[in-house]
């Protein structure tokens, strides 16, 4: 995870408007910052672009379901049984 983190810090200051001094102390100052607020946490970072938001998918998720496809809902919309149950026995969310 060390080198991983140092890496992303490196990639984020790579712009062309920072000098390689800049890039340097923003690295380690933004490494220094994940590892204080999120060392040794599991976090998620969504997917970005999808072609739909949430509500969107959540409600053609609703529509999709017949009270027994889980499993298949599931394996369509990459989620596991256990969210595709939450969303279908949830109120529906404004888009």
């Amino acid at each position: 995870m060390s080198d991983f983190i140092k890496d992303l810090a490196k990639r984020v200051v790579q712009h062309p408007a920072f000098t390689k001094a800049v890039a340097d102390v923003v690295a380690t100052v933004l490494e220094e910052q994940l590892r204080t607020n999120l060392g040794g946490e599991k976090i998620y970072i969504p997917k970005v672009g999808g072609s739909q938001s949430r509500a969107e998918r959540d409600g053609l998720i609703r529509s999709l379901f017949t009270g027994a496809n889980y499993a298949e809902l599931g394996k369509r919309f990459k989620l596991n049984e256990r969210q595709i149950r939450r969303i279908v026995h949830a109120k529906p969310r404004a888009a």
